[in-house]
C-alpha cells in the first residue's frame, strides 16, 4: 500500500527552448541474449540442484523520453523494457510456464515477442495476438500465456514493452527493479535513462551499502544513463525464520528528485520535516477541528467505555467496522458521512475522535521491513507512506492501524516493529522515532491433542489449537473467505504432521469472527498409515506429533542457510498430548524429560505413562532475535527435527 499522493505541484506544460531526449533502447533490448545454441541441462541441473529453473539473462529498462512536440508542447513519454530468458528444470512450475503480466490504466503494451524452444531446438513464437486478456474493475489489463509443451530443458526467451504516453498526469518519479530471483540467473542488468538535465538518487541497500552503478552521458541524444550488471546470481530462498525479501537481497530503488520540462518545474522535499508537511491536513482538520458529527459519532461509540484503553478501542473498532477504503474530498466530517476516506484520512480522523474523547497521539508514518533498508537521506514516499497513531496509556505505547480491519490495537504487525516512523506534530513539526518491538497481546499458540490407536493401527485424533495475539490475527486472516475446499487445505498445512495421510471428520471454529478474543479450532480426523504392525511390535511413526512448533516445520538443511535468522517478536507454542492405546500395547520405552535454553529461548518436555496411556507436555518459547545464518543450527535446536524434543517413533511391544 504505497502513498497515493502526487508530490509533483504544478506540472505546467509550457515549453521553452529545446527540451528533446531522444529514445535510445529499442526493442528488444541490445542486451537480450539470443540463446538458441543448445544448452548442457543436466550440467547446469548439477549445478544448482533443487531449482525450478535458471534464469540465462534477465534485463530491465526504464527510459524517460521526452520532445518539444511543436507546436502540440512538450511530450514526456516513458518505457519499461524487459528481457529475460530462462531454461526450465520443473514443467510442472506453472509461473515458468506461464507468461503474465500487468498494464496500469494510462499506460499500454506496446510490444511482445514471446518464444519456446524446445531440446530438439524447434521454437514457437507468439506476439500481442495470442495472449489472453483479463481486465479489472479499477482498469488493470492483465496478459497471460499458457506455453504448450513446456518439458525439461525447454528455453523460454521473453520481451516487452510497456509504454506511458502521457506521464503528466501521474507523473513516473520512483523506480523499483528486483536484481535478485527466486531462481538463479547467470547474468542481469539494470538501465535507467533520463534527460540528463534532472537529477536522480539511488537508495541505499544497508548501512554503508550502495548499488554499484555506472553513470554516463549521451550528449547527442541528452541522455543520462545509469547501469548495473551482475553474473551468477544466486536464488532468494524462502526460508523459515528469514528477514523479507528487500531486507537481504539486491534490488534498485531509484527516484527522480528534481526535472524541468519548459516552465514546468519539480524538486523532491530536502528534508523529512518538508516532506510531513504534506500530511499536515491529516493530521489537524481545521474545518472544523471537531464538527457536530464527529462529536456525536465519538460520543456515542465511546459512552459505555470506563478508561483511556477501553476508549482506544472502541474508536479504532468503530472506524475499522464502518468505514470504507477510498478517498473522500472534504473535511473530517465529510469523510464520517460518506463512510470512506483514504487510509490517510481514516487515520486523521481517528486522531480528531481519540482527541474528542481526551486522548492525544502522533501521527505516524512508518517505514515497512518489506521495504528493505530505511535510507534517511532518501526522502520519499515510498520509505514512510504507512499511516498509524501512536498513544501512550498507562506506561504503554499502543500503535494502532484504524483502517486495518479487525486488527486489535494492541497487535503491532511484524512488518512494522522496530522500523523507523515519522511523528507529525499537529503544527507540522516532525521527528523520526522507532516504532516499538513486541506486541501488547500474548503471542501464543497451545494445542491439545487427544489420539487413540485402534487393534487395527487406525489413529483417530481429536485436536483443539488455542491461537492468540498476532497469531490469532493471522490465521483469521488466512482463514476469511475461504470456501470448504480452501479451508481444509489451510488446516492441513496448520497440522502438527508433516507425514501421514489425514481425513477429517470434523472442524470448527470459535470465535473466528471476535478479534478480541483467543481463536480455537476444534479438529477430528483419522490418520491410517503411521502405524506398522508385526506380531511383535507395533511402530508409530509421529509424523512431527513431538516437533517442539505444528506452525514452524521445516526441512532445511544448517549447511544449506542463505538467509539471516529472524524473529520478530516474543512468541510460545504448547503442547499438550495424551494417546491412548490397547491393552495388549506397551510402550517399550518412555521418552526422557528434558529442558533446553539457549539464546533464541527455550523448550521442555515431560512425559508420564501408565498401562494403556502416555501423557506429554511440551513448551517452546522464542525471543525477538536476529542473528546471523550460522546460528540457525541453535535455533534447530529449539524447532527442528534435530531438538531432543523431537521424537521420530514411539515403540510398542506386543503382549502374547
Amino acid at each position: 500500500m504505497k502513498s497515493a499522493l502526487v508530490l509533483v505541484a504544478a506540472l505546467a506544460l509550457l515549453a521553452v527552448g529545446c527540451q528533446t531526449s531522444e529514445r535510445l533502447i529499442t526493442f528488444p533490448s541490445q542486451t537480450a541474449a539470443d540463446v538458441k545454441a543448445p544448452l548442457d541441462v543436466p550440467a547446469l541441473e548439477k549445478r544448482f540442484p533443487g531449482q525450478d529453473g535458471v534464469y540465462l539473462q534477465r534485463d530491465t529498462s526504464f527510459e524517460h523520453v521526452t520532445s518539444d512536440g511543436w507546436p502540440g508542447g512538450i511530450t514526456w513519454t516513458f518505457f519499461e523494457t524487459q528481457t529475460r530468458s530462462y531454461v526450465v528444470f520443473n514443467p510442472d512450475a506453472k509461473w515458468l510456464s506461464t507468461f503474465e503480466v500487468q498494464v496500469s490504466p494510462g499506460s499500454e503494451l506496446e510490444r511482445v515477442a514471446l518464444e519456446i524452444r524446445g531440446t530438439d531446438g524447434k521454437a514457437r513464437q507468439f506476439g500481442v495476438g495470442d495472449l489472453k486478456q483479463e481486465k479489472d474493475s479499477k482498469g488493470l489489463v492483465t496478459y497471460k500465456l499458457a506455453y504448450p509443451d513446456v518439458r525439461k530443458g525447454c528455453v523460454i526467451t521473453e520481451a516487452y514493452v510497456i509504454k506511458k504516453a502521457n506521464c503528466w498526469a501521474a507523473p513516473p518519479l520512483h523506480h523499483e527493479v528486483p536484481l535478485q530471483f527466486s531462481i538463479p540467473c547467470l547474468q542481469a542488468s539494470y538501465r535507467f535513462l533520463y534527460p540528463n538535465w534532472w537529477a536522480t538518487k539511488v537508495k541505499a541497500l544497508g548501512p554503508g551499502r550502495t548499488l554499484p552503478v555506472e553513470v554516463k552521458k549521451d550528449e547527442q541524444a541528452k541522455k543520462t544513463i545509469m547501469t548495473y550488471t551482475a553474473k551468477d546470481i544466486p536464488a532468494v530462498e524462502k526460508e523459515p525464520f528469514s528477514p523479507f525479501f528487500k531486507e537481504v537481497s539486491n534490488y534498485a530503488e531509484i527516484m527522480v528528485v528534481q526535472l524541468s520540462l519548459g516552465k514546468a518545474y519539480y524538486a523532491a522535499p530536502l528534508t523529512w520535516e518538508a516532506y510531513a508537511k504534506e500530511f499536515k491536513g491529516y493530521v489537524m482538520d481545521k474545518n472544523p477541528i471537531f464538527s457536530q458529527r464527529v462529536d456525536r459519532t465519538t460520543l456515542e461509540a465511546t459512552q459505555s467505555c470506563k478508561t483511556d484503553r477501553e476508549r482506544l478501542e472502541a474508536l479504532v473498532g468503530w472506524i475499522q467496522a464502518n468505514m470504507e477504503i477510498g478517498a473522500t474530498k472534504g473535511n473530517f466530517a465529510d469523510v464520517l458521512a460518506a463512510k470512506r476516506g483514504s487510509v490517510y484520512q481514516l487515520t486523521g480522523l481517528a486522531q480528531s475522535m481519540l482527541r474528542k474523547a481526551g486522548i492525544n497521539s502522533r501521527f505516524l508514518l512508518i517505514h515497512s521491513a518489506e521495504d528493505g533498508y530505511f535510507d534517511k537521506d532518501f526522502i520519499s514516499s515510498e520509505e514512510l507512506y504507512i499511516p498509524a497513531l501512536m498513544a501512550d496509556l498507562g506506561g504503554r505505547s499502543y500503535v494502532v492501524l484504524p483502517y486495518a480491519k479487525n486488527l486489535p490495537v494492541d497487535i503491532i504487525p511484524e512488518r512494522f516493529q522496530g522500523q523507523t516512523a515519522l511523528a507529525i506534530e499537529p503544527s507540522g513539526a516532525a521527528q523520526l522515532i522507532t516504532v516499538p518491538t513486541g506486541n501488547l497481546a500474548t503471542n501464543e499458540v497451545s494445542e491439545d491433542y487427544s489420539l487413540t490407536f485402534s487393534e487395527d493401527g487406525k489413529v483417530r485424533v481429536t485436536e483443539e489449537k488455542t491461537f492468540q495475539g498476532s497469531n490469532a490475527y493471522s490465521v483469521r486472516r488466512s482463514l476469511a473467505d475461504l470456501n470448504r475446499e480452501e479451508t481444509e487445505k489451510l488446516l492441513k498445512g496448520l497440522l502438527t504432521y508433516t507425514e501421514g495421510k489425514v481425513e477429517f471428520t470434523k472442524y470448527e471454529f470459535v470465535d473466528q469472527s471476535d478479534y478480541k478474543k483467543p481463536l480455537k479450532v476444534h479438529l477430528e480426523y483419522v490418520i491410517d498409515n503411521l502405524v506398522t504392525l508385526t506380531p511383535e511390535e507395533v511402530l508409530f511413526n509421529t509424523g512431527g506429533l513431538f516437533a517442539p512448533a505444528s506452525r514452524l516445520k521445516t526441512k532445511v538443511a544448517p549447511k544449506d542457510r542463505q538467509n539471516p535468522v529472524r524473529i520478530y517478536y516474543d512468541e510460545a507454542s504448547r503442547k499438550n498430548i495424551v494417546l491412548t492405546f490397547p491393552a495388549s500395547w506397551r510402550l517399550s520405552r518412555v521418552p526422557q524429560d528434558f529442558r533446553l535454553e539457549n539464546r533464541f529461548g527455550s523448550i521442555s518436555g515431560s512425559y508420564k505413562s501408565s498401562s494403556r496411556k502416555l501423557q506429554v507436555q511440551q513448551a517452546l518459547t522464542l525471543k525477538k532475535s536476529f542473528e546471523s545464518k550460522e546460528r540457525i543450527e541453535e535455533l534447530l535446536e529449539l524447532t527442528g527435527n534435530h531438538s531432543k524434543l523431537y521424537v521420530p517413533t514411539l515403540v510398542f511391544k506386543v503382549k502374547g
